[in-house]
């Protein structure tokens, strides 16, 4: 089972970045170390949650082992991927939390509608902004990637 919090203190747990409320522990981190095989399993909300996690902590390769090859920004050259990357995409950013608003898992077009809020560290300013992403399996077993999404600026 999950449990929310973890105590306070020395010791604490680490809250997960997607805002969940959950120790990162028991919420994104079991799916982007693919601990017993849960990637597979995941539903696509976890997997925006876990990615989006990904990019605040610069795990860069769970955000790209968790991209289709059909993804626009998808590299065949994995070292050169990550030099693009470098080695905390978006460190520039405090990563505040993710809502799913919409989740099409299971109707026509594997897609979910998500809100990511961040602000700028230096400036405070807000750079949250809404995506729908589109999400396709390689084989019918395996995890959800994602496909590509169109982002809105809020």
């Amino acid at each position: 089972t999950i449990q929310r919090g973890g105590g306070t203190g020395f010791g604490a747990a680490k809250p997960c970045p997607c805002g969940s409320g959950f120790p990162i522990t028991s919420c994104c981190s079991p799916i982007i170390t693919d601990m017993k095989g849960t990637r597979n399993s995941a539903n696509m909300s976890t997997i925006v949650r876990s990615r989006y996690t990904a990019y605040a902590t610069g795990n860069v390769d769970y955000i790209i082992s968790s991209t289709h090859p059909e993804n626009p920004c998808y590299e065949s050259d994995e070292k050169l991927w990550r030099k693009n990357l470098g080695p905390k995409p978006y460190g520039e950013y405090i990563f505040e939390g993710v809502e799913i608003i919409e989740d099409d898992e299971h109707g026509a077009s594997n897609s979910i509608l998500f809100r990511a809020n961040l602000r700028h560290k230096e400036t405070s300013e807000r750079e949250d902004f809404k995506e729908r992403s589109f999400f396709a399996r390689l084989d019918p077993d395996g995890p959800f990637l994602y496909k590509n999404g169109v982002v809105d600026k809020l």
